[in-house]
């Protein structure tokens, strides 16, 4: 990919932050009886593992119930055209807190590579401005061995590596309610402020297995019945934000990794070929002040960091090669209107591709 378009991206999101900077003022009318107005937002990142778009409620979905997760959507920004760069987990995830393409990480696939120490993360940079950093973590290919722990004070994984072996590793997972028991309890220790709180909740991934009720109530669509219980897991973190008075001052964002082929085009589960079963996830965004909308533009996983980082007003690292979303989230537009996103997957397999607005080209 011409490196000039990474440019493109990244000089238009400097240029559009001066023109945008009226509104992140607003984060001081929403800030915490008390706090400083100069005060940063708080950081809650939610990402739900092999979450397809089209099975929620606020994409469409009607087979499934997922009212936390289309509450929040009601109050923030939607983007309706969001895809990931990898349909494979830890690659996932390194292009969205990097902000860089599997091409330029090395990160491809989910185990036998790590996150280099010089790679710059969100975590490094908000720890770096003074935030309190935490992550909760819901499966073992995303543990600390592999370089996704940079910059976060407490990196809760906690996996047995003796039970399985490298091969197996995405077996080797925490129920979410495990997850945001110990999120909820970081929480409830008043960590201090402004924090940046990431919890991956892996329900949704193959093998489907659903605690009751989940179970029952979708006895014969088990993976719906994971995302339900994953909604519901959602729902414990936003009541507790609310019931705290956390919830409209924080900078929120809800996303997937990668979907699921569910059979589609021979694809039961994912990281073998890139159609958009597997490649098209949610990605929710809520900026303090901000109108909730629905964002048409197609958009990656690699726009999370500098998105999150023009609107707390903090410099965009050179090595980010997505572009910030602030002004489709506040209705301003956001550059280019078409983005051509590379598309990759594991390295067994030579499927790559890109998409540039309607064109689309696999090979």
């Amino acid at each position: 990919m011409n490196n000039h378009f990474y440019t493109g991206r990244r000089l238009r999101g400097y240029a559009s932050l001066r023109a945008l900077a009226p509104c992140l003022l607003t984060f001081g009318e929403h800030a915490t009886p008390g706090a400083s107005s100069e005060a940063k937002p708080d950081v809650i990142l939610i990402t739900i593992d092999t979450l397809r778009a089209d099975h929620l409620g606020c994409y469409g979905a009607t087979q499934v119930q997922t009212p936390n997760i289309d509450s929040l959507a009601r109050s923030a920004a939607r983007f309706a055209q969001a895809y990931t760069p990898v349909p494979i987990t830890l690659p996932a995830h390194s292009a969205i807190f990097t902000g860089s393409f599997p091409m330029a990480t090395g990160m491809h696939d989910f185990s036998g590579n790590k996150l280099p120490a010089s790679a710059i993360t969100l975590a490094k940079v908000l720890h770096d401005h003074a935030y309190s950093t935490a992550a909760f973590i819901g499966s073992a290919v995303l543990d600390s061995r592999f370089g996704l722990n940079q910059g976060f004070d407490t990196y809760f994984d906690h996996f047995d590596f003796d039970r399985l072996d490298e091969a197996n590793l995405d077996l080797m997972k925490r129920r979410g309610d495990a997850v945001l028991d110990e999120a909820l309890s970081w929480l409830k220790r008043d960590p201090h402020r402004p924090f940046l709180l990431w919890a991956h909740l892996y329900d949704p991934h193959f093998p489907y297995t659903p605690p009751e009720p989940f179970s029952s109530r979708y006895r014969s669509q088990p993976y719906d019945g994971e995302i339900s219980f994953a909604d519901a897991q959602v729902g414990r973190l936003m009541a507790f934000l609310k019931d705290r008075g956390l919830f409209d001052s924080s900078l929120i964002v809800l996303s997937g990794d990668h979907g699921e082929g569910l059979g589609e085009h021979g694809e039961k589960t994912h990281g073998f070929f890139i159609y958009n079963s597997t490649l098209h996830v949610p990605l929710l965004i809520k900026v303090p002040g901000t109108t909730p909308r629905v964002v048409d533009d197609e958009v990656s996983l690699v726009d999370v960091m500098p998105t999150l980082l023009q609107a707390l007003m903090l410099p965009i690292p050179p090595s980010v090669q997505g572009r910030s979303l602030l002004g489709q989230i506040i209705g301003r537009g956001g550059g280019s209107s078409q983005n051509c996103i590379p598309r990759r997957t594991c390295p067994c397999c030579t499927s790559a591709g890109v998409s540039c607005g309607a064109f689309r080209h696999t090979g």
